[in-house]
């Protein structure tokens, strides 16, 4: 059995990628109405989807699924959120219908995600071939929720030329449709890496004799 899909977004150690949680999909408290049986949807669903030849850990433990479709799926057959979700998900052969579901919408990311990395990696050869050398300067984004954001920070490195740019922890990446909309284009020519611990890039970095600043905002 795969660990929870809900887990607290900044929970890891030794480095590992935090498990994502959808504010939509929060850990309900334990005497609450809908999170019970919980476990036992949990586990029928897992089984329906590895019967599929889908490892339902890749939904909770990859970090490419953070936000995605499929995993919003996942979360909401295992804890409904309305009475109504709730007892359609304890019918008999829901299970087997929403695996359907969840391994189709992940293959259809999965495929659109490889096609965007191609083109992307298509552009930079491009892009570094007409242009100077890129400007020694990483970015490192530590648990920066708003895809939107990220898009605005791409568009900048763009404009920049940067060398790269790190997403880590729960950070979205492209082609994550809500960033590829704020950045206009931007994301194309941007190299980017994620990575799941904030900390250890830090210390890469430090170790390539980088010097590190770090910026904080405030309300």
């Amino acid at each position: 059995r795969c660990g929870s899909a809900v887990r607290d977004d900044d929970s890891q150690s030794n480095g590992d990628v935090p498990q994502y949680r959808s504010r939509s999909t929060a850990q309900p408290d334990a005497e609450a109405e809908f999170a019970v049986g919980s476990a036992a949807r949990q586990q029928r669903l897992d089984e329906a989807l590895r019967d599929l030849g889908f490892d339902p850990c890749v939904l909770t433990e990859d970090v490419h699924f953070r936000g995605s479709a499929a995993l919003r799926m996942y979360n909401s057959f295992i804890l409904p959120k309305s009475k109504g979700a709730f007892a359609t998900a304890e019918l008999p052969q829901r299970a087997s219908v929403i695996a359907s579901s969840i391994a189709f919408k992940a293959r259809e990311m999965r495929s659109h995600e490889e096609d965007w990395l191609r083109n992307h990696d298509k552009s930079l050869v491009e892009i570094d071939k007409d242009q100077k050398q890129r400007y020694p300067l990483t970015i490192v984004l530590d648990n920066v929720r708003s895809a939107h954001n990220v898009g605005n920070i791409l568009r900048l490195a763009e404009a920049a030329r940067i060398t790269r740019v790190f997403l880590c922890g729960i950070t979205p990446a492209p082609p994550n449709p809500k960033i590829l909309k704020t950045a206009l284009g931007a994301a194309d020519y941007v190299p980017f890496e994620q990575a799941g611990s904030t900390l250890d890039v830090v210390a890469k970095l430090k170790k390539e004799g980088l010097a590190v600043w770090g910026i904080e905002t405030t309300s």
